[in-house]
């Protein structure tokens, strides 16, 4: 048979069949559409988080009471299993791995925080040590970052987030102001670059203060 001969054949069976042969280039249509949209959707989110969900690089490890757990009776058993961490902890990874450039600390709670009569609700507050900002970078906008000297004291201080500087200061250079968390002052000397929101998730909520305070 001819090459002009089968497209001729196959052409008639078109005709023939239109109903069948619309649904069958349809559904081709789709099913590579829908593969080719999953992939670039997977790789589109494998970018996405490498770039502005991770914060940490390759060669950073953290070590936390409890890890991803989403099913509730693993997460009850691994806070029933595992200890709370503490301070000596961190310090003792310090002695102990000779390949450790940097060990630091950081603690989580949430607060409301207020300046005069305006308000932020369900603000993450940081309690970091210094050396967590070379671990996990922040951009510094105004002011600067939190320091050694203000963490050895416990002094009432906090670097911002975006969020914070937008709700509670506007307009205004929040650096040496005040503002207070949990009903205790803190002044303020320094604010963040502003990260963006993930999946509706605001990443510019949050206040940082030194480990100690907290």
């Amino acid at each position: 048979m001819s090459f002009i001969e089968g497209v001729r054949i196959a052409l008639g069976a078109i005709r023939a069949n239109v109903l069948r042969s619309f649904l069958t280039l349809l559904g081709n249509i789709i099913a590579t559409g829908a593969i080719l949209s999953v992939t670039a959707i997977i790789n589109g989110l494998n970018y996405y988080v490498a770039e502005n969900l991770s914060n940490f690089g390759p060669n950073v490890f953290v070590i936390q009471r409890i890890g991803l757990i989403t099913n509730e009776d693993d997460w009850l058993d691994a806070f029933r299993r595992n200890r709370r961490l503490k301070p000596e902890d961190a310090r003792a990874v310090e002695r102990s791995c000779d390949k450790a450039e940097v060990v630091a600390m950081e603690v989580h709670t949430t607060e409301d925080v207020r300046r005069g009569s305006e308000e932020v609700h369900d603000v993450d507050i940081g309690g970091i040590e210094p050396a967590i900002t070379d671990i996990e970078p922040y951009e510094v906008a105004d002011g600067r970052t939190i320091s050694e000297e203000e963490n050895a004291r416990a002094a009432a201080v906090c670097f911002i987030g975006n969020d914070i500087v937008t709700n509670l200061f506007a307009t205004v250079d929040p650096v040496g102001k005040s503002l207070r968390i949990g009903g205790r002052g803190f002044q303020v000397v320094g604010a963040a670059k502003q990260k963006g929101s993930v999946f509706g998730f605001s990443r510019d909520n949050y206040v940082k203060i030194p480990f100690t305070t907290m």
